[in-house]
C-alpha cells in the first residue's frame, strides 16, 4: 500500500529463500501492480532512550534541511548519551574551517527544531524534559574518510560502506567518543554543549 513501510524478505528461483535483507522501504507509488519503493534505514537502526524512536531516514532529512543552514558540514553522525537527562549528540565534520562555540550550538539547535518537526515522539520528550539538548561534536578534517578508508583496509567492500549517520553509544552513560565502534577511530576536536566548551 502507498505511504506504508516494509521490512523486505526476498525469495529467489536461485536459492534465496525467505533472505531477510534487513532494509525498511517505503511505498512511495505504484506502476501498474507493482509498488515503488523507496530505501529508509536498516531494520534495527533506530535511537531511542525514552521511547522517541529517532530512525536514520528522519535524521537524514532532519540534517538535509540543516545543511542549506549550514553548507559547510562534510559529514555527520549522531548518537545519544545516557545522562541525566539523556541527550543526542550531532558530531559533525566541517569541509573548511572551525564553528566557534555560537555557530556551533546554532548547528545543534537547527537540528534540534528539524527533528523536533519530523518525530512527533521525539518533540514531546524534549518538551517535557526527559530528553536534554542535544550537543555538537567537532570532529577532525577528513574524519569520514579515514573511517572509510580504514573499514575497507579491514575488509569492507568499499561499495558496501554508507556513512554512519546513527551510531549506538559503547554503553550505558557512556562518552559517546568512549569505545564507540565510529568515533573511537575518529579525531574530535571539540565538544559544544552545557557540559563543553
Amino acid at each position: 500500500e502507498q505511504g506504508k513501510r516494509y521490512r523486505t524478505i526476498i525469495t529467489t528461483s536461485g536459492g534465496l529463500y525467505r533472505y531477510d535483507l534487513g532494509d525498511i522501504v517505503e511505498v512511495t507509488g505504484m506502476r501498474g501492480n507493482t509498488p515503488e519503493i523507496a530505501f529508509l534505514h536498516k531494520a534495527g537502526n533506530v535511537l531511542s532512550i525514552t521511547g522517541e524512536k529517532v530512525t536514520e531516514d528522519q535524521v537524514v532529512k532532519a540534517m538535509k534541511n540543516v545543511e542549506e543552514k549550514f553548507p559547510d558540514i562534510a559529514g555527520f553522525s549522531v548518537t545519544m548519551e545516557l545522562t541525566s537527562p539523556p541527550r543526542y549528540i550531532l558530531a559533525v565534520e566541517m569541509a573548511q574551517g572551525e564553528p566557534d562555540k555560537a555557530r556551533a550550538l546554532e548547528m545543534a539547535c537547527a537540528f534540534d527544531c528539524e527533528l523536533r518537526s519530523i518525530n512527533e515522539e521525539y518533540d514531546e520528550k524534549r518538551s517535557s524534559g526527559r530528553l536534554d539538548n542535544p550537543e555538537l561534536l567537532l570532529l577532525a578534517k577528513g574524519s569520514y574518510l579515514e573511517y572509510r578508508k580504514l573499514l575497507v583496509r579491514e575488509g569492507k567492500p568499499d561499495g558496501q560502506i554508507k556513512p554512519p549517520h546513527l551510531v549506538k553509544p559503547a554503553g550505558e552513560g557512556a562518552a559517546p567518543v568512549k569505545g564507540c565502534k565510529v568515533f573511537d577511530r575518529m579525531t574530535v576536536i571539540k565538544r559544544f554543549g552545557k557540559d563543553g566548551q
